[in-house]
């Protein structure tokens, strides 16, 4: 049995970042107070005071800021944004406009909603992979705090040298239909036209190394 040193910082390693919270309690797609006409859809892991607009990118230099997204009227973010940032290895991926995605936090359902043998852990919402225990990167979070055996954790695996690429399954997240999805990114929850690579003072979307979802994730669901 470990000592108890050891299982502190065990314990101490799994925590997620400080920004993790705030960023899931954040109102995205609202109109900027700075920034008229503009939706707040970044969210900066440096300044996690409120949502901000690619008109408020500039005032972020250096900074880690990631894009948020809407699926099916939810906040969601790419797994390659975020991986390099959390241990997202066991949330339910779905596949949306040729990228993986996560929901940010559990959706309202009506009873126990689709039927399945697999579900979320801290919801119960039916899952469609079985190497997966949350259906949203909210749940693991809400259930960090009871695991006991320090299986849920936030931190980064180290990298390896297994390839980042995505999975070859072509299921989509979005009303089963197939991945080629044909919607700008302007369409997409109405996120904000220009693009966040072009404010080379701001770091946006990192993208990963060690691509610790992709060898949990051999089947991307269809179903929401």
């Amino acid at each position: 049995m470990p000592s108890i040193k050891a299982m502190a910082l065990a314990d101490a390693e799994r925590v997620p970042p400080a920004w993790l919270q705030p960023l899931l309690e954040k109102n995205f797609f609202e109109d900027c107070p700075n920034h008229p006409l503009s939706n707040c859809n970044f969210f900066c892991t440096v300044c996690s005071d409120r949502a901000i607009c690619t008109g408020c990118l500039p005032d972020h230099p250096g900074h880690q800021v990631i894009q948020i997204r809407k699926l099916s009227g939810h906040g969601v973010v790419r797994v390659a944004d975020v991986e390099a940032l959390l241990n997202v290895s066991d949330v339910q991926p779905y596949l949306h406009n040729g990228h993986h995605v996560m929901f940010l936090n559990k959706r309202p359902m009506a009873g126990r909603g689709r039927a399945g043998e697999i579900r979320c852990e801290e919801c119960e919402r039916a899952l469609l992979d079985v190497a997966c225990r949350f259906c949203s990167i909210g749940c693991k979070l809400a259930a960090l705090p009871e695991d006991l055996d320090f299986t849920v954790s936030f931190a980064v695996p180290p990298e390896s040298d297994s390839e980042s690429g995505g999975s070859d399954s072509d299921y989509s997240a979005d009303g089963d239909r197939p991945s080629g999805l044909t919607r700008t990114s302007a369409q997409e929850g109405g996120e904000a036209g220009t693009s966040a690579a072009s404010k080379p003072q701001t770091t946006v979307a990192a993208e990963p190394s060690s691509g610790q979802h992709r060898q949990n994730n051999n089947s991307v669901p269809k179903n929401i």
